[in-house]
Parts: structure tokens; sequence; C-alpha cells
């Protein structure tokens, strides 16, 4: 399983351009694909904007996130 913490709408709406720019639209769909937690609802919306469909939603602080992580896996 892919996953990926993201802790900021930014870094992640920086990262998706870069990717676009770079890769095919086959590359951007596949990472698309990624489950992705976040520790805040605006980087939840940022997420699903972007087309992520999987997206968690944790509670916010380092221990909270890992506690999310150990449910999913």
């Amino acid at each position: 399983r892919n996953l990926w913490i993201i802790t900021s709408s930014e870094a992640l709406r920086i990262l998706y351009d870069w990717i676009r720019m770079v890769y095919s639209n086959e590359f951007v769909a596949k990472l698309q694909c990624l489950h992705l937690f976040v520790p805040h609802a605006r980087i939840e919306e940022t997420a699903k904007t972007l087309g992520f469909p999987f997206v968690t939603l944790t509670a916010s602080g380092d221990e909270n996130l890992l506690v999310a992580l150990q449910s999913y896996v």
C-alpha cells in the first residue's frame, strides 16, 4: 500500500502542479490513487479538489496521525 502523509495544502498543490508539468496524465492518475492522510480539513478539501478520492482526515498532531496510520494498516 502506498500511503502519503500530507501536512500542507500548499505543498500538495505545488507537488501536484509539478508532477502535471513533468509527467504524463497517466502518471498523474496513478498519483491520485494514493491514499493520503491529512491532519486538517483544509488539506482534505484541497486534496479532494485535486482529484484525490482516498483521503483520511486525522486529528492534528503527530501522535494522532500515527494512531490513524496504525488503525489503517
